[in-house]
Order: structure tokens, then sequence, then C-alpha cells
């Protein structure tokens, strides 16, 4: 839920949108939306995607995304925003463990 109101926050727009229930929950099974626009870091692009993961297991814990929120300034220098490596964790995010 979290990463449904930070899309929409950022995007003006819910992340998933259809005509009626029944196509809401095929468009949130599939997992696909439209990337954040581009004034948004793609550090926050990467949170949003991982935070909105099909599987509850790759998604991040409270105590994952505080990590990452104390780290972000500090991995910014030290690691290339394409590296797939999401900060302040030992996951590799790659397009595969990725949606979005």
């Amino acid at each position: 839920a979290l990463g449904c109101i930070i899309y929409e926050m950022a995007a003006l727009k819910p992340p998933f949108d259809a005509n009626n229930q029944i196509e809401l929950a095929g468009c949130i099974r599939e997992g696909k939306f439209a990337r954040i626009p581009d004034d948004y870091s793609s550090d926050l692009h990467r949170v949003i995607c991982w935070m909105l993961q099909l599987t509850q297991d790759n998604r991040p814990s409270v105590e994952e995304m505080l990590k990452y929120i104390q780290r972000v300034e500090l991995v910014k220098t030290s690691v290339p925003a394409d590296s797939g490596v999401m900060p302040g964790t030992s996951r590799q995010v790659t397009p595969d463990t990725i949606v979005g």
C-alpha cells in the first residue's frame, strides 16, 4: 500500500488503473506500471519498484527501508544508480526481480 501511495504522490495518478474491479485485479496481478516522471530520481523509482514487488518476500521490511533512507546519500556517491544494487541491503536487483 505504501508503494502505491508514494507512486501516486509522484505521478499524480495511481500505479494501477482500470475501468472495473476485475480489470484492476488483473493489472495488479501483472504488476506492471509506468515509470514515475523523470523529474524524480532513479533512486525513488527503484524504491517504488522494490515496494511494489509481486512477491511479498521480495518487498522491503520497515528496517530495510529505514536503512535505505539513512544511507541513500552515502550510496549515491559510491554506487552508480544503474548498478542494480538495492541501497542499504545486500540484494541485487535485476530486471527479473523488479517490476516496473
